[in-house]
C-alpha cells in the first residue's frame, strides 16, 4: 500500500517545504482521482534535529517555552517524562526527541540549528 514516510515527513515536513498537503493529494491518488498536484507552492528549507539528553535521571527540562513561542518550529517531541531515566545513547531509540523546524533556505536553517538545540536545558543526576 502506498502511504507516506514516517517521522511526519508528509504531514508537517513537507507542506513546510512545498506548501503541499500529501495527505490529501495521496488520498486524490490513491482514489484514482485525476487533478492530483504535486506542484510546489513554494520552497524553503526544513530540518528535523534529533535531540540528545545527559543520561541520569530526568529531574527538569528548560526551554520548552521558547520552542512553544517560536514560529519557525513546526513540532517537537520529548521522548522522556520528568523522573524517567535517559539511557546513554547507543542506538536511535535512546534519542531524547526531536524538533522540526524550518526557514526560507538552506543556510538560514542550518545557522538556526545550535541557536534552537542551545534552547534546551536537560537537568539530569
Amino acid at each position: 500500500a502506498a502511504r507516506g514516510g514516517g517521522m511526519h515527513i508528509p504531514t508537517i515536513i513537507i507542506p513546510a517545504l512545498t506548501g503541499i498537503n500529501m495527505n490529501v493529494e495521496s488520498i486524490k491518488m490513491s482514489l484514482g482521482i485525476e487533478n492530483v498536484n504535486l506542484t510546489p507552492k513554494y520552497e524553503r528549507s526544513v530540518m528535523l534535529k534529533f535531540l540528545i539528553a545527559p543520561p541520569g535521571k530526568l529531574l527538569d527540562i528548560k526551554g520548552l517555552d521558547k520552542l512553544e513561542s517560536r514560529d519557525d518550529i513546526k513540532f517537537y517531541y520529548i521522548d522522556y517524562k520528568i523522573g524517567e531515566i535517559v539511557r546513554e545513547l547507543k542506538t536511535g531509540g535512546d534519542r531524547a526527541g526531536y524538533i522540526i523546524f524550518d526557514g526560507e533556505t538552506r543556510q538560514i536553517v542550518l545557522k538556526k540549528e545550535k541557536e534552537i538545540e542551545n534552547l534546551i536545558k536537560w537537568e539530569v543526576e
